[in-house]
């Protein structure tokens, strides 16, 4: 007996329920072999009834939840970005005071100083270079209660070694003004090496030297080497 589908599909309900009656659900088992739009349905009204059911109040508390939810993602990933920015500060702040702001004077007993002469405006220039053949970074220059005047060089804590092609400040001509000091050293304050002292006649710069140091300097600067 071929039972119509509008017949079945109001049973599907109970016979998915279970609640039916035994001849019933023969019935409906029978014709499901047949019929594949009955078929169909029946699993439309199992996906429906397995899908959650929510209360208006359930649906806002859950609709809130996930506002929070997208907060505090947000939140953490802002806080991830900043902890990030900070790291990475510190640690370029870290690697500025340990290769660009930290540095040693070099010790005097690497130093050597030769060639020391004057040039021809009262400047003295002299020939440093370093033993242990590391560079120098840059000169500072003081100027003690007793008149005496200091060119010391410094290089950074983590000193690398001068490339041979490279152009090199350890193996080089340097100046130093007299001005009104009475005493000129190479080094650092109470420990240099004396290149002038009042009173002391220097050798006159070759004329090498008067060319090479020709050009106006800015205070102490370096030469050409």
């Amino acid at each position: 007996m071929n039972t119509p589908c509008g017949i079945i599909q109001d049973l599907l309900p109970l016979y998915h329920d279970n609640v039916c009656g035994a001849e019933s659900r023969v019935l409906v088992e029978e014709h499901l072999k047949a019929c594949l739009s009955c078929k169909a349905t029946l699993d439309t009204i199992s996906e429906e009834l397995a899908r959650p059911v929510y209360t208006a109040d359930e649906t806002k508390l859950i609709k809130s939840m996930r506002v929070i939810a997208r907060r505090v993602r947000t939140k953490s990933f802002l806080i991830g970005v900043i902890l990030t920015c900070l790291l990475c500060s510190v640690l370029y702040i870290g690697y500025l005071g340990l290769i660009r702001w930290n540095f040693n004077p070099v010790p005097v007993s690497l130093l050597q100083v030769s060639d020391v002469s004057q040039l021809a405006d009262g400047r003295i220039v002299y020939h440093l270079s370093v033993n242990d053949n590391k560079d120098i970074s840059f000169f500072r220059f003081t100027t003690d209660w007793s008149g005496s005047r200091y060119a010391t060089p410094f290089r950074n804590v983590i000193e690398e070694k001068q490339q041979p092609d490279a152009v090199s400040l350890f193996n080089n001509y340097y100046l130093m003004d007299i001005g009104d000091a009475n005493a000129c050293y190479v080094g650092p304050e109470g420990n240099g090496i004396l290149i002038w002292k009042s009173g002391m006649k220097l050798p006159a710069a070759s004329t090498e030297l008067e060319k090479l140091f020709s050009t106006p300097q800015n205070g102490e600067s370096i030469g050409k080497g």
